[in-house]
C-alpha cells in the first residue's frame, strides 16, 4: 500500500469517527455542573484525625447600661423594633467591634479589656433610623462590618413608602464618609455585608446573587442562580483574603480567590477537599463553614443531631493548609453560643441570657487546645 493510500484511509477512519461521536453526544460539562463542583479530582490521601478541647475563657466581663464599656439592653419587643442585642463583628488587625444599638455606638476592643466608644448617633438622626414608623415588619437590623481602617454599617431607610436599604461607610472615629443608596436593587434586600481587606465589602441578594464594591465604590454584580438559595448563607471571606462557599448538600468547598475573580469562573475549585461529614460522624449533622484563618487552615461547626438515648453536642473541626490533617474539639456543653473566626484561628462569641437580665453580658473566647 502506497503513503498516499495509508494517509487518505487514515483521514476516512478519523472522520468516521468524528461522525459516530457527533451522532452519540459527546459528553460536555455545562455552566452550571461547573459551578456545582461536579468535575472530578484525584483521590487524595486519608488525613490524620486528631481529637482535641475546645477551650474557652471569659475574654470581657461587663454589665448591662450605658457606661463606658457596658453593653445596652434593649427594652422589650414592640411593635416597631427600635433596636437589637448587642452584634460582635472582628477585623483582621484582631480588633473586636460590639455594634450596641440600644446606646446608639460601637464599641472597639483593641488589645485591650477598655474599649473605644464609637457614637453612631449621627448616623441616627441624620437617616432617620429611630424606625418611628408603625407596621415595619420588613425592618431589618442594622448589621455591621468592620476592615482595616473604616466601618461598614448597613441599615434601611423608609423611602417613598417602602424600606430601602443604605450602606454607609464610617471611619474608625464614627464620622460618616459615604452612604450608598441601595434602591436601585430594589424590591431585592440586603441579607448581609462582607467586608475584606481591599477595602471593598460584599452584599448579599438573594435569589439574585452578590453585589461588590470595592474600595472606590464601584460596583460589581455575581450572578448565583436559585439552585442552592442556602449557599448564599454559607458565602464566607476568609481571613486568608479568599472568598468562599459552601455548598452543604454534597459537602463541597469552593475558594473563588479574590475580589476580582467575583467577575468571572472561580479562580480554584476544592472539590472534595475533605469530605467533612464522612471523615468526623457517621451521624446526621448540620455542618457550617466559619472560614479560614490566615495560614489558610479551614474551619467547620458540626451540630450532631441527637440519637434516641444520646447527647446532642457540637463538634468545631481545623484542617490543615496542606489537607492533610483534621483537628476535631467537643465544644464544652454549656457553651451554645454563636461564633466568628478570628484571624489567628480562635472563636469568639457574645454571651448573655436574653430571659434574664441579671445574667452579666460578656465575650468568650475559645481556642483549640493544640494551639
Amino acid at each position: 500500500m502506497s503513503v498516499c493510500s495509508a494517509l487518505r484511509r487514515s483521514v476516512i477512519l478519523y472522520l468516521l469517527m468524528l461522525l459516530m461521536l457527533c451522532a452519540c453526544g459527546a459528553p460536555s460539562f455545562t455552566s452550571s455542573q461547573r459551578a456545582t463542583g461536579v468535575a472530578q479530582s484525584l483521590p487524595t490521601p486519608e488525613p490524620e484525625i486528631l481529637t482535641d478541647t475546645l477551650h474557652c475563657t471569659n475574654y470581657v466581663e461587663t454589665e448591662w447600661g450605658t457606661r463606658p464599656g457596658e453593653f445596652g439592653l434593649c427594652p422589650p419587643e414592640t411593635t416597631c423594633r427600635s433596636c437589637a442585642p448587642p452584634r460582635l463583628s472582628l477585623s483582621a488587625q484582631g480588633d473586636m467591634y460590639v455594634l450596641d444599638e440600644a446606646n446608639r455606638r460601637i464599641l472597639r476592643y483593641s488589645g485591650t479589656k477598655t474599649p473605644q466608644v464609637i457614637s453612631i448617633n449621627n448616623l441616627y438622626e441624620i437617616y432617620d433610623i429611630a424606625f418611628r414608623h408603625c407596621g415595619c415588619s420588613s425592618m431589618k437590623e442594622l448589621r455591621l462590618g468592620a476592615a482595616r481602617d473604616q466601618l461598614f454599617l448597613l441599615f434601611s431607610t423608609w423611602q417613598d413608602n417602602r424600606w430601602v436599604d443604605q450602606l454607609a461607610i464610617l471611619s474608625l472615629e464614627g464620622r460618616v464618609e459615604h452612604v450608598v443608596d441601595l434602591g436601585a436593587y430594589y424590591p431585592l434586600r440586603a441579607y448581609a455585608l462582607i467586608p475584606d481587606e481591599q477595602g471593598g465589602v460584599y452584599l448579599i441578594f438573594p435569589p439574585a446573587g452578590i453585589v461588590y464594591f470595592d474600595a472606590n465604590l464601584r460596583s460589581y454584580f455575581q450572578y448565583m442562580g436559585s439552585d442552592d438559595p442556602w449557599g448564599y448563607f454559607r458565602l464566607t471571606v476568609g481571613w486568608d483574603g479568599n472568598l468562599y462557599t459552601y455548598q452543604a448538600r454534597d459537602d463541597v468547598l469552593f475558594n473563588w480567590g479574590g475580589a476580582p475573580a467575583l467577575r468571572g469562573e472561580p479562580i480554584r475549585w476544592q472539590t472534595n477537599v475533605i469530605s467533612i461529614t464522612s471523615q468526623v460522624t457517621s451521624s446526621t449533622a448540620w455542618v457550617s463553614f466559619l472560614g479560614a484563618d490566615t495560614n489558610g487552615r479551614l474551619y467547620y461547626e458540626l451540630e450532631l443531631q441527637p440519637r434516641l438515648g444520646s447527647i446532642d453536642y457540637r463538634r468545631f473541626v481545623r484542617i490543615s493548609s496542606t489537607r492533610d490533617q483534621i483537628v476535631m474539639a467537643i465544644a464544652p456543653a454549656e457553651e451554645r453560643a454563636s461564633f466568628l473566626l478570628a484571624p489567628d484561628g480562635s472563636l469568639y462569641s457574645i454571651v448573655y441570657d436574653p430571659a434574664n437580665p441579671s445574667v452579666r453580658p460578656g465575650i468568650i473566647k475559645c481556642s483549640f487546645d493544640r494551639d
